[in-house]
């Protein structure tokens, strides 16, 4: 079964080199037009859903109307007219609070049918059998949560652990302690479950992540 990966699209009305002829700021509309590519890349390839890793808006605590409302848009298409369900974790740029909760996710806004925003717990997607832990701040309680559903994973949803695509928003860079948090998380990981397990992490960066899985 695939599926499609996208992160960090961080929709945002960025000023530099951008225009605001209509409504839609340029940076912003180049930003959803590329999404609205991206999905029907996957959808021709035979994906049959899209995971959103995380960071969908910029600015922490605060998205505009207008960046708000044609996201919504967006992903409502996406999800309708394409017929691709949207499975979307929050970053830290969408939070408003320290961790990952419903009411400080700007991201709980686009929530709707087809499209399903991972806030306060963990999410697992069983036709895919991907994981989907929230935002934490420290690494800690990360790791705790990720040790936890490993351990009732089998009796509640009858999978095992390297069966398990393991999804969080992580930003890393080498030089932080975002990076050596994320480098910890793998070793949890592979350590709790086996190599054949998979783990999707985001970057800092804007770019696109487009991957289809088996």
């Amino acid at each position: 079964m695939k599926f499609g990966i996208i992160s960090d699209t961080h929709y945002h009305p960025f000023t530099a080199f951008a225009k605001q002829d209509g409504l839609i700021n340029s940076r912003l509309q180049i930003a959803m037009d590329e999404t609205r590519k991206a999905a029907v890349h996957m959808k021709d390839a035979g994906c049959t859903a899209l995971y959103h890793c995380g960071d969908i808006f910029h600015v922490r605590g605060r998205v505009a109307p207008s960046v708000l409302n044609p996201v919504a848009d967006l992903f409502k298409e996406i999800a309708e007219e394409l017929g691709m369900p949207i499975f979307a974790l929050a970053g830290n740029h969408d939070l408003e609070f320290e961790n990952s909760n419903r009411i400080g996710n700007s991201g709980t806004a686009l929530t709707g049918d087809g499209i399903t925003v991972v806030s306060d717990e963990p999410f697992f997607q069983p036709v895919h059998n991907v994981l989907m832990i929230p935002w934490h701040a420290k690494q800690k309680d990360l790791l705790a949560t990720i040790e936890a559903w490993l351990k009732e994973a089998p009796a509640r949803f009858g999978v095992k652990a390297e069966e398990v695509t393991l999804m969080i928003h992580a930003p890393s860079t080498r030089s932080s302690l975002a990076y050596r948090i994320t480098v910890s998380i793998q070793t949890c990981w592979l350590a709790l479950a086996s190599r054949t397990s998979s783990l999707v992490t985001t970057t800092t960066s804007s770019a696109f992540v487009l991957a289809c899985s088996l």
